[in-house]
């Protein structure tokens, strides 16, 4: 390669650019750019210059070499003997067609390198023109202008001169600058955790943790409409209420009402008497509607129906409270015990009115007895029958067994009286009364009294009395057949009578 050639490929290996990316200045005709042009035309034409030298010394190289063939032929020609200095000549000849070759090869090249100064020329470089025209918008601005490539934040910037390259590497050790207006919103520099209900951002080590601790799906979780009772744990002041009570709790008389009695409407009752109004009992409803039979055992329940022997009550008291204090006419009320039971009850029959009938026997048949501790019967003014009954005690209070009181059509049969006790019957102040085949015994005062009653005693027995009978204030035995004995058989007094 010319020292020209050279000079002009090092000065576009100094800027560093190829001739690919140079601009071209002005238009790209064959027109030169004035005469700053001249200083590059003669490089060319000294290229040329040596060009045309090493053309002449390849074309003497080859006359030379014509002339040694012709003197070799003609040595070879005059004697054989000359052979070995033809051979010689032959390969004098043979190595200066080969410098002649390798002259024309140099040639070739400088001229190859003449037409791309040549080229350059016509595009306005070369060494008197700028080293480029644009790059990137920057245009130069004097002859052998340059241009650096800097490295920005975090970058690095490297050349290779002998791959003319020029190569950027982020380095990722700088901070970037100042961004806060591209990011969320409300966000800064450096980025701050996320707020809850608040500006977005980061998020925090402890809230990922949750993050990764909810299971998949959760976010599908559809609430129950409905809870079973079960999960509902129940205390002192929190619990469950049926609707069965808040009903009778709404039935109920306010506290105020029952304490200072604002409403006159309200009255206290007890719930015995609220039955008999609800059925008719208190002498407010309609009474019985029809007869009916009662059964009581001792082994029987006072939640039973009483209707049966299978289902009786426990108590004669049960039997007589579901009946109706009004018994209507024609009705038959019937309460059986069952024969040879004992009941530890003072037995009270109080109230029962109408045109209708109760009976209590001490049998489910006619026979049989069953006993009970002592008989009370007031205010009764309907057909009342007691029949078929041992009592041994008195009744609290009487100072009788058996005592009947303000009452009127009054039976009592089959009644046994035998423990010793002071008095055992008395009618006082009844309309009228009967004691019939009863059996009264050991009374140390009276068997059977009447004070102020219509009585009628038939066919009862008994001994070891004070008084069989007695009559007084007024009051009237009717007799009829035996009487129980005593000491004094009869007795009459303040107005009594006993007649036959």
């Amino acid at each position: 390669m010319s020292d020209a050639s050279q000079l002009i490929a090092q000065q576009i290996a100094a800027a560093g650019i190829t001739l690919g990316e140079l601009t071209p200045v002005g238009n790209a005709s064959k027109v030169y750019v004035d005469q700053q042009d001249a200083a590059l035309q003669t490089n060319i034409n000294s290229v040329a210059g040596v060009a045309a030298s090493a053309q002449q010394t390849a074309t003497g190289a080859q006359t030379t070499a014509g002339q040694a063939v012709v003197t070799a032929n003609a040595a070879k020609g005059t004697a054989d003997g000359a052979a070995s200095a033809a051979s010689t000549a032959q390969s004098a000849a043979a190595v200066a067609k080969q410098s002649a070759d390798t002259a024309q090869d140099a040639a070739d090249a400088a001229q190859e390198r003449a037409d791309a100064a040549y080229t350059l020329a016509e595009q306005g470089g070369g060494s008197s023109g700028p080293g480029f025209g644009s790059i990137n918008g920057v245009q130069a601005a004097v002859p052998n202008d340059s241009i650096t490539f800097a490295a920005g934040t975090g970058m690095a910037v490297s050349t290779d001169p002998e791959t003319k390259t020029v190569t950027y590497t982020a380095q990722g050790t700088s901070a970037p600058g100042a961004h806060a207006e591209t990011h969320i919103t409300g966000g800064s520099d450096p980025i701050p955790n996320a707020v809850a209900g608040g500006n977005s951002g980061l998020m925090s080590g402890t809230d990922k943790s949750k993050l990764n601790g909810i299971a998949s799906g959760a976010n599908n979780y559809t609430h129950p409409a409905t809870h079973p009772p079960s999960i509902i744990e129940q205390d002192s002041t929190n619990r469950f209420v049926t609707d069965a009570e808040k009903t009778t709790w709404n039935a109920k008389v306010s506290q105020t009402e029952l304490t200072t009695h604002t409403n006159d409407t309200v009255i206290h009752v007890t719930q015995a008497d609220k039955d008999k109004w609800n059925t008719g009992t208190g002498g407010g409803g309609g009474g019985t509607t029809a007869s009916a039979i009662y059964y009581v055992d001792p082994a029987g329940s006072d939640t039973n129906d009483g209707l049966s022997t299978t289902t009786p009550f426990k108590t004669v008291a049960k039997a007589l409270s579901v009946i109706p204090k009004m018994i209507n006419f024609g009705h038959k009320m019937e309460i059986y015990t069952k024969s040879g039971s004992t009941f530890a009850e003072a037995v009270t029959v109080a109230g029962f009115y109408g045109a209708g009938s109760l009976l209590i026997r001490g049998s489910y048949t006619t026979s049989g007895s069953a006993t009970i501790s002592s008989l009370l019967i007031t205010g009764c003014f309907c057909t009342v029958t007691v029949s078929n009954f041992s009592a041994t005690s008195l009744f609290p209070g009487r100072n009788y067994v058996c005592y009947l009181e303000v009452s009127a059509s009054i039976f009592i049969e089959k009644l046994t009286l035998i423990s010793s006790v002071s008095n055992q019957f008395i009618a006082a102040y009844c309309n009228f009364a009967q004691i019939f085949d009863c059996t009264i015994s050991n009374s140390t005062q009276t068997a059977i009294s009447s004070v102020g009653s219509r009585l009628l005693s038939i066919s009862n027995a008994g001994s070891s009395n004070g008084f069989g009978i007695r009559a007084s204030s007024g009051g009237v035995i009717a007799k009829s057949g035996t009487q129980p004995a005593g000491t004094t058989a009869e007795i009459q007094s303040q107005g009594g009578v006993i007649r036959a």
